[in-house]
């Protein structure tokens, strides 16, 4: 069963209002930079799990990987709003959810209060801070939390209706790639054999033990182990994506440029064992790219389902976002035949 069949976005970040339909098992989202493929995948998060803990998780989800000092979590759902540009910041998100309709909407307000604070400094012992009331409305449900400056900024987590997981561009950089791969012995060998295509002395695949740790290695050929951060990116971009696709189990995962780090000559091998394992582990799937090759790819891995196989073209123009949708033999049809480039 689809986890999402449909999902219709109003106002959020860059996007005034997208429409997109006919969602399948596996969607590829197409489109150049700043078209919007990174908030749709946000905002898919948002509709399954629309709590103040998603919102806080997502406002700060592109900042993650800075070196540099990151912002607070009161300036990353601000800069989430955009309250700087509207005086009643709000974004809607409704669609079809396990079959059955969803309607989010989310809003704040901002208001001046005067706080009593300890610095005597500030005559009166008050200080004029910004206080913050958010607002989460689920098909007519209301729950309100108010934020400021001296609040205390732990979320309650509450479990979503299923899984939901989120790979940015370099997850495969500095996450542990392939913890749940070990729990199926299956797919563990099959992954293996897919790994023999990057290196063909490698055996297995394992954590050992390291002082107080234990690392990710890979066993060869001639009994060596060697760790998995001296292999490169295409090989851990691979794990990655397989990993998180078990971790995502009966749910959804969401995987932001999944052709990075990918020589093309591996591409189709790894497209298609992601779809194996996705139909397996009942997971639907979310991608996006602004490369064509990568769909072309992933098309001719999977032309025995290209039923199952939605192609959303974004396009942005004057500030409004369109959407271009066909399924997996259209598109793969249309590049074939017509060498189009699924414009929107």
């Amino acid at each position: 069963m689809l986890k999402i069949k449909n999902i219709n976005i109003k106002n959020y970040r860059g996007i005034q209002e997208l429409n997109i339909t006919e969602l399948k098992s596996v969607n590829i989202l197409v489109g150049d930079n700043n078209a919007g493929k990174t908030s749709l995948l946000e905002a898919i998060q948002i509709f399954s799990n629309p709590t103040m803990y998603t919102l806080s998780k997502i406002s700060s989800q592109r900042d993650n990987y800075k070196t540099e000092i990151r912002m607070n979590i009161l300036d990353s759902l601000y800069y989430l709003f955009n309250i700087k540009e509207s005086d009643s910041p709000f974004f809607n998100i409704n669609g079809t959810i396990k079959n059955k309709n969803r309607d989010v909407q989310i809003k704040v307000t901002k208001e001046k209060i005067y706080h009593l604070t300890e610095n005597k400094n500030i005559i009166g012992n008050q200080e004029e801070i910004d206080n913050y009331t958010y607002e989460i409305s689920i098909n007519n449900k209301i729950e309100k939390l108010v934020l400021n400056k001296y609040s205390n900024f732990s979320f309650k987590v509450t479990s979503p209706d299923f899984k939901v997981h989120f790979i940015q561009t370099i997850d495969h950089i500095i996450n542990d790639i392939f913890v749940e791969l070990l729990k199926s012995k299956d797919i563990k060998d099959k992954a293996v054999t897919l790994l023999q295509e990057f290196d063909k002395d490698i055996m297995d695949i394992r954590y050992i033990p390291n002082e107080n740790n234990y690392i990710p290695v890979l066993e060869l050929s001639n009994g060596e182990y060697l760790p998995v951060a001296l292999y490169g990116d295409g090989l851990k971009k691979a794990l990655t994506m397989l990993n998180a696709i078990i971790k995502a189990e009966n749910g959804v995962l969401l995987v932001d440029e999944y052709e990075t780090a990918l020589h093309t000559s591996i591409m189709q091998k790894v497209f298609k064992f992601m779809v194996e394992v996705a139909k397996k582990e009942n997971v639907q799937l979310f991608l996006t790219t602004h490369s064509l090759e990568a769909v072309d790819k992933f098309l001719y891995a999977n032309k025995d389902i290209l039923e199952d196989i939605s192609i959303i073209r974004l396009k942005k123009k004057e500030n409004k976002t369109y959407a271009k949708i066909m399924n997996g033999k259209e598109a793969l049809n249309n590049r074939e035949n017509y060498d189009l480039e699924l414009r929107v």
